[in-house]
């Protein structure tokens, strides 16, 4: 701590106030989302994930990939220190979302906090730090990785990143091998949280080759002088370690999710698409207020010259920055926090949908704050010419009323009220979206009427109501659309989901010879898992016992679920074969997938008579 404060007492007063309003406002911006329930993705990570439940199963499966469901389709993702902070809530809370919520917040109020240590580092200048942070809190796009669980892989890992650029700072300045070794830690956990993370040994290198030192004229001021060419060599020896591991990642992570790198599967034919997604990101970052923190695709495909409008923004607040890098030398420094954009740039080839997500813009939201900081002390000082020190025409009179008069600054500061009080407004608005499955589909269904995936969620909810037939309805019309979706095909799924359906309104001839298409037509595990599962439940509804327990053999040989062995015994039960079902629940029991609905069945056979 001392080596955050200064020899003024009045600063490292300051130091301490900005920290606490700082970390408190983000806790209690979010703590309403305490009461959100699981939703979405939360359900296959956490509620139906028996990994996160015993210690055991998580080391058994360190190896596998992030959403490791046979009946779900398989991510190239590989993050086990998300599932190891799931395992911790778990054990504290249990299955109350309000603990995994809590988690939430307080990193997302920790990362606000490291925000401030990373701008206050350089200059020891608190009031700009203050306001960074502040814009950075208040920034809609964290609405979603905060409000919603699943979020965790954004603020945690960004958490990491903070850390560790704020500890080889500190390394620069005070040459202590401590924040060395802080720093390459924080990036290897970094790397377990999300795959963006990838992309800061870049930024370390840069910060070990150009170190920074303070400014004196300005108080956002971030200045470095070139290094010597034996600093060079220095600096490389230095970042050697962080780009070892980052291949060492690189290796392990395509190894460990058998699948290649997503990351280079980019075309020449993407290029457009590259350029839009650019300029839609630049609207999130720096316009961030939408109709609700969903991204269309089918509007990307409908506004292209609007995207393309924003890319050219996005390329002139770039070259004025870098023309003015003097007067924006923050800004110029924050640069690098768009680096985490680049692995989402190509919405294609993201396995997500939609490819567009307000929470990966997360950590890069750092680079906004700073801007719109620094724009605020650009126009209170005015630009300066250089060696004349003159005032540019073009803002002569607008710099004067700033230096000679206070009707200008007080615009200036209803202006900057005003942005505070949208984005704190819009990020209330946001984060209520993610309070439930099914307010967030009306929401997103009443505002994008053209997208199909809330109708996949509505029809589940009027299934789960038993209104089988609105159900289909929705089913159908779910389908319709996406046949025109050229983004993403959610077709097979939909025919598993229908195929179900209609095995429940008595047209059971159908859904089986649909399950059978799916079987003798889909590559995909995960689709031909669900099938035999489906195709269970068509012969238990036909009494056919014996060839609903060989279908559920089938869906086994392609993996484990606690659905399946629940089928498995409760189909075994009917039978009469009490025996065999209880040994189905003890042996879900020993590979770490025994659910309460697996307890309950057990407890009602033992009450049945005699084995």
């Amino acid at each position: 701590m001392r080596l955050l404060l200064t020899k003024n007492n009045e600063k490292n007063k300051s130091f301490f106030i900005c920290i606490i309003i700082i970390f408190f406002l983000n806790i209690l911006l979010f703590l309403p989302t305490i009461g959100h329930d699981f939703i979405g993705d939360d359900h296959v990570l956490i509620v139906d994930n028996p990994r996160i439940k015993e210690f055991g199963s998580l080391i058994k499966d360190l190896k596998s990939p992030f959403s490791l469901r046979v009946d779900s389709p398989l991510l190239p993702y590989w993050r086990p220190i998300i599932l190891l902070s799931y395992y911790v809530d778990y054990k504290i809370w249990g299955l109350k979302p309000a603990g995994f919520h809590l988690t939430n917040i307080i990193f997302n109020a920790f990362n606000a906090v490291l925000v401030f240590l990373l701008f206050f580092l350089p200059a020891k200048k608190p009031f700009p730090a203050f306001l960074v942070s502040l814009l950075f809190s208040l920034h809609p796009a964290h609405a979603e990785s905060t409000a919603w669980i699943s979020g965790r892989t954004d603020v945690l890992s960004a958490f990491f990143i903070l850390v560790s650029i704020s500890a080889v700072i500190l390394f620069v300045k005070k040459k202590k091998l401590f924040f060395y070794f802080l720093s390459y830690l924080t990036m290897v956990l970094a790397f377990l949280c999300k795959e963006i993370s990838l992309f800061l040994p870049v930024l370390i290198s840069l910060i070990l080759m150009w170190p920074a030192t303070p400014g004196k004229e300005d108080p956002v001021r971030h200045s470095g002088d070139p290094p010597s060419s034996k600093g060079k060599k220095a600096a490389l020896l230095l970042s050697l370690p962080f780009w070892l591991t980052a291949v060492a990642y690189v290796y392990l992570h395509a190894t460990y999710t058998r699948m290649p790198s997503f990351i280079f599967k980019t075309s020449p034919g993407d290029i457009l698409n590259i350029i839009k997604t650019i300029g839609a990101y630049t609207r999130i970052l720096f316009l961030p207020f939408f109709p609700a923190p969903y991204f269309s695709m089918r509007e990307f495909d409908k506004f292209t010259v609007e995207y393309i409008l924003l890319f050219v923004l996005a390329i002139i607040i770039l070259v004025w920055i870098i023309k003015r890098r003097d007067h924006f030398k923050l800004s110029f420094f924050s640069l690098g926090a768009l680096i985490f954009l680049i692995p989402v740039l190509n919405p294609r080839i993201i396995p997500a949908y939609p490819g567009i997500s307000f929470r990966f813009t997360y950590i890069s939201t750092l680079f906004a704050a700073v801007f719109y900081t620094e724009i605020l002390y650009y126009l209170k000082r005015g630009p300066e010419n250089g060696k004349t020190g003159g005032h540019n025409k073009k803002v002569r009179f607008l710099s004067r009323g700033l230096r000679d008069g206070n009707k200008l600054r007080s615009l200036l500061f209803v202006i900057f009220l005003v942005l505070l009080g949208g984005s704190f407004a819009v990020e209330s608005f946001y984060y209520q979206v993610f309070f439930k499955n099914e307010q967030q589909m009306d929401i997103i269904i009443n505002y994008y009427p053209d997208e199909e995936q809330p109708l996949f969620n509505i029809a589940l909810r009027k299934a789960r109501q038993g209104d089988y037939h609105q159900a289909l309805g929705f089913i159908n019309a779910a389908i319709e659309k996406n046949k025109t979706n050229p983004w993403k095909s959610f077709l097979v799924q939909a025919r598993l989901d229908k195929a179900r359906l209609l095995l429940y309104l008595d047209r059971r001839e159908e859904g089986r010879a649909l399950l059978e298409q799916i079987l003798n037509t889909s590559p995909e595990t995960s689709h031909r898992f669900q099938a035999y599962l489906r195709m269970s439940e068509y012969y238990e509804l036909k009494t056919d016992y014996a060839t609903a327990v060989s279908m559920l053999r089938k869906a086994e040989t392609m993996g484990q679920t606690p659905y399946l062995f629940y089928r498995c015994a409760y189909v075994l039960s009917l039978m009469g074969k009490r025996r065999e079902a209880l040994e189905i629940i003890e042996k879900a029991g020993t590979v770490g997938m025994k659910t309460s609905q697996l307890e309950q069945l057990g407890a009602e056979i033992r009450l049945q008579s005699p084995l």
